[in-house]
């Protein structure tokens, strides 16, 4: 991270967080990472939009949120709610049907370009619009069975044939977001790694400071008893 500028630091640097408190890093374009420790050890990394970068100094960042019923949802976000790219999992039960989504979100909902696989083999590629297949896409069936063309609020409206311009222009687009909210995902599993073993870290640093005050009370209290 060479170039990055400290600030809002409390506590003392270990590691790659703070042993207390917040600290984040300004990285000079705009974007930074905030680190928040909770009880020594780091509870999560995110990346933001720094103050005057053209957001309005809203946060926003990369997270990885898990729901009560166990979907998880890997992306981006603003003001708490999905949007952006971003990578979400239906859990996958007799309850759950266990889609896949990735590509855009708007407002906390599926917005944009983006591919939705269903858990029984069909697959949606192109437009959305509030979490409806609208505009420009192709849906395939799981037997190789496609149906391209402009759909409004989730219905096949006008057909077209998959070679058709416009619905290649949707599907490559589609893919392009997906590809990109997947490698946001990727990036999110490497971070939680780089937390894993900073928090270790500091938990063994924790425990050899608490011995080496256990190892000063003893000898005290040996030379006081001879």
């Amino acid at each position: 991270m060479e170039g990055m500028r400290v600030i809002g630091l409390m506590g003392s640097m270990m590691g790659m967080g703070w042993r207390a408190g917040q600290g984040g890093a300004d990285t000079g374009d705009n974007t930074g990472w905030v680190c928040v420790m909770d009880s020594g050890c780091i509870s999560s990394i995110m990346e933001i939009a720094m103050p005057g970068s053209g957001s309005a100094g809203r946060a926003m960042g990369v997270e990885c949120q898990t729901c009560s019923d166990g979907s998880c949802y890997v992306g981006e976000f603003m003001c708490g709610v999905k949007h952006g790219l971003g990578y979400y999992h239906f859990r996958s039960d007799e309850i759950s049907n266990g889609d896949e989504y990735s590509g855009e979100y708007f407002g906390d909902k599926i917005h944009g370009f983006g591919v939705y696989h269903f858990a029984n083999g069909h697959c949606y590629v192109g437009s959305w619009h509030e979490g409806r297949r609208q505009g420009f896409g192709t849906y395939t069936f799981r037997n190789g069975e496609m149906r391209s063309g402009e759909w409004d609020c989730g219905v096949l409206k006008i057909p077209l044939l998959p070679s058709d311009p416009a619905a290649q222009r949707a599907v490559q687009a589609a893919r392009k977001a997906a590809e990109n909210a997947v490698l946001l995902a990727r990036v999110d599993e490497q971070v939680n790694k780089a937390v894993a073993a900073a928090n270790r870290a500091a938990i063994a640093a924790r425990v050899a400071a608490v011995k080496a005050i256990q190892n000063q009370m003893d000898a005290k209290f040996y030379y006081t008893n001879m």
